[in-house]
């Protein structure tokens, strides 16, 4: 009997991202650039004129309308983007309790906070930083868990300054001096209040104050906006102050005041609805404070107003969140229309096996996300990419399957292939025969009876798979496998009387159904059935590979589910699971497991494997290709030269079948094909850098048939492919120019990175 033991590293790999409890690689943001809406989190500039904004993901623009990413590791789509005054980019996760800098287009974790504290830095251009945490009020006091520290060397270390929950933290006058919105708890409202001291004391200023603003037109003004509701349903009341002292002394302004409000170098700006025709045809005004506001343009369906921090460039966006924006670089004089980055970040992802497609929910890439092209698969909310040309996509309410989607060009179009006459509450399974013809099953609930096609949904016929009998409860999920002539399946059920329960089942063709035993009474879907093995995912996750006789909880945290678990497609001692928390990694068959690096720092939707080395993560604001950077070396894998993972395919007629490895040298190695004793191609790499700042790729072959061969730099994530298409001999090949040498020394065992 075999049994698997599941050590803890996995829940300890939740709160430890030492080196030692991380599985360490690099990541690559390939979200699609198909269009998408837009809603800004934040607008500023710098001082060498520069553009930066938060969607999603932090940008950096020179001209406001070609925009490159700051980051390309996955963060939380509620983090915040902070240019310090000493240039530094900081992120702010209050989610996650985390505090970054950027550095070389990486998360460097410089603080970390209780989670969901809102969190707020403030600088000055000689490096001072302070940083806030606000804590939950708690029993009608201020939190514990709130902070205010300060930093003098760039994040490395931080000296608490006192426990006070400030909302919001500048200092505008490049010295000491700060400036906060500080909760009082006398009031839902914060106070505005200063400290002289670095933060250890504080005196309040404005008895209450919810918004506060720096006037770049002079460095010792200051405005604060205090809102309350008001007595009618449709607006809240606001109020306008300004201090010309530093924020000692506040003056009430008599100036009626709306949202959105930014200050900015011609003076304040403000946007409207009041006495326009429609709910979106707003109007943008000006004021200097002390006379009423003025028309300067019609803002149309603008719903979003950001100022810099200089005061020189203004941005209205689009209340439909379009693809564009009005950006005035005069301080809201003159506006003209700009780009914004494009990005549109799926709801559902998959990937054949073949190394290069991606289908998402908003965009296909047949080049490992290099390049997206539109696709129609937006509409459902599950894809299942069985080939590199055949796509299923689907649709399912409580009931079971409402739509289902057949696309034979890749998933960029689908032809509607839901049968009818099989029942009404149908759930989808698929898999492929060992000659690579897709099989698509359908269980129907209410009877039970299990259907398959293996013409892409043309025609249908019931299976010789038994079900268990009606009594054993709901019919929660199943899975579907192609055994050779045989079929199997395992079910999931749900039992709601007399005692919430479940129950798992294994069929087999022509065999009564095998109980894998029951389980606790939570909701959970069955994945990754292979032969003995059962995964169960969900809250808790349990897993079975001696078919049913033991089983082993995932140590996840009490509150975590589990929501994907994939093996490699050629290495079966490497194996990726996932929570919406973290993504892990194991390479002994799931006995140990790592945290992978930076997989925590955002909210996980679903992970797909790629190959052995890489994997692609779906997070909420983004899809990311995360590659290891430490080889694995399997059946199917070469590792060479200490940076390199070699993987092979081939094909002799028909669809492409996994080339074995076998390592000659350190730096070559062979492939065979069809007997070990029989090898077919032969690989090298060798470290050129020195010669030419390249590493040099040689190939050879002893084969006619089809083969493709890709070679992965691990460290940079870089690929180098080859391939020969068949029906002649394989011929040498060299490339001197295959993998670009970094100019300094890194960390890899080539000693170049």
């Amino acid at each position: 009997m075999k049994a698997v033991l599941f050590l803890g590293a996995l829940s300890l790999g939740l709160a430890d991202s030492s080196s030692a409890q991380t599985s360490q690689g690099t990541w690559r943001d390939i979200t699609p650039e198909t269009g998408g809406s837009f809603y800004s989190q934040s607008f500023d500039s710098l001082s060498d004129g520069r553009l930066v904004l938060w969607r999603e993901v932090p940008w950096i623009s020179d001209d406001g309308a070609s925009w490159q990413r700051l980051l390309d590791e996955p963060v939380h789509a509620s983090a915040r983007l902070v240019a310090a005054a000493t240039g530094d980019f900081w992120v702010l996760d209050s989610e996650g309790g985390r505090v970054f800098r950027i550095e070389g287009g990486r998360l460097a974790l410089k603080r970390e906070t209780p989670a969901d504290a809102s969190l707020s830095l403030a600088s000055t251009s000689a490096g001072g930083l302070w940083l806030s945490a606000a804590g939950e009020r708690a029993g009608g006091a201020l939190s514990r868990t709130s902070s205010v520290s300060q930093s003098f060397d760039g994040g490395e270390t931080w000296e608490l300054r006192s426990n006070q929950r400030l909302l919001e933290l500048i200092s505008p006058f490049g010295d000491h001096p700060l400036v906060s919105l500080r909760d009082n708890l006398q009031s839902d409202v914060p106070e505005l209040s200063t400290s002289d001291d670095g933060g250890r004391s504080w005196t309040t200023r404005l008895p209450e104050a919810s918004e506060l603003y720096t006037d770049p037109r002079s460095p010792e003004v200051l405005w604060a906006i205090y809102e309350r509701p008001s007595e009618g349903p449709a607006y809240p009341f606001r109020t306008l102050f300004r201090s010309e002292d530093r924020g000692l002394n506040w003056l009430r302004i008599e100036l009626p005041l709306w949202v959105p409000f930014a200050v900015s170098k011609s003076g304040l700006l403000a946007l409207t609805w009041e006495g326009v025709r429609g709910d979106f045809d707003g109007r943008l005004v000006r004021s200097d404070g002390s006379a009423p506001w003025q028309f300067v343009r019609s803002a149309e369906v603008a719903s979003g107003l950001h100022a810099s921090r200089d005061g020189q460039n203004v941005a209205l966006f689009d209340f439909e969140g379009t693809a564009s924006y009005q950006l005035s670089t005069d301080g809201g004089l003159s506006f003209s229309r700009a780009q914004l980055p494009r990005r549109n970040t799926p709801s559902a992802l998959s990937t054949p096996r073949d190394k290069g497609t991606l289908v998402t929910s908003t965009g296909v890439s047949f080049d490992r996300g290099a390049t997206w092209q539109t696709t129609e698969a937006g509409a459902f909310d599950q894809i299942l990419a069985i080939t590199p040309t055949v796509v299923l996509a689907s649709r399912s309410d409580a009931f079971g399957l409402v739509e289902l989607g057949l696309s034979t060009d890749g998933g960029l179009t689908f032809a509607d292939v839901l049968p009818t006459g099989l029942g009404n509450s149908l759930i989808l399974s698929t898999d492929l025969t060992s000659n690579g013809t897709p099989v698509l099953f359908l269980l129907e609930r209410t009877t039970c009876e299990i259907f398959e096609s293996t013409d892409l949904g043309v025609s249908w016929r019931s299976t010789d798979l038994i079900c268990p009998s009606s009594s054993t409860g709901y019919l929660q999920s199943f899975d579907a496998r192609v055994v050779g002539s045989q079929r199997q399946a395992v079910l999931l059920t749900y039992n709601f009387a007399p005692a919430n329960s479940e129950g798992i089942w294994r069929l087999t063709t022509g065999q009564e159904p095998k109980s894998l035993g029951g389980r606790g009474g939570v909701f959970r879907e069955t994945i990754d059935f292979d032969g003995n093995e059962v995964v169960l995912l969900g809250r808790p996750a349990e897993r079975t590979v001696d078919a049913g006789e033991t089983w082993q909880a995932f140590p996840l945290q009490p509150d975590e589910s589990l929501l994907a678990w994939k093996s490699s497609p050629t290495n079966p001692a490497l194996h990726y699971a996932a929570s919406q928390r973290a993504a892990y990694r194991s390479t002994d068959s799931g006995n140990t497991w790592q945290l992978i690096s930076g997989s925590d720092n955002a909210e996980i939707v679903d992970l797909q494997v790629e190959d052995d080395s890489s994997i692609l993560v779906l997070t909420e604001n983004g899809l990311y290709r995360w590659t290891s950077s430490d080889c694995v070396p399997g059946p199917a894998s070469l590792c060479l030269g200490g940076r390199f993972q070699v993987t092979a395919s081939f094909s002799a007629g028909g669809p492409l079948r996994t080339a074995r490895s076998f390592r000659l040298t350190e730096d070559t190695g062979t492939f065979w094909f069809f007997e070990p004793d029989n090898l077919e191609i032969l690989v090298k790499v060798l470290d050129g850098c020195d010669v030419n700042g390249h590493y040099w790729v040689f190939t050879a072959g002893l084969t006619d048939v089809e083969v493709e061969i890709e070679i992965t730099e691990l460290p940079t994530g870089n690929h180098w492919t080859t391939e020969h298409p068949g029906s002649s001999a394989f011929p040498p090949g060299s490339d001197v120019q295959a993998f670009a040498c970094a100019k300094s020394k890194g960390a890899a065992s080539s000693g170049r990175e």
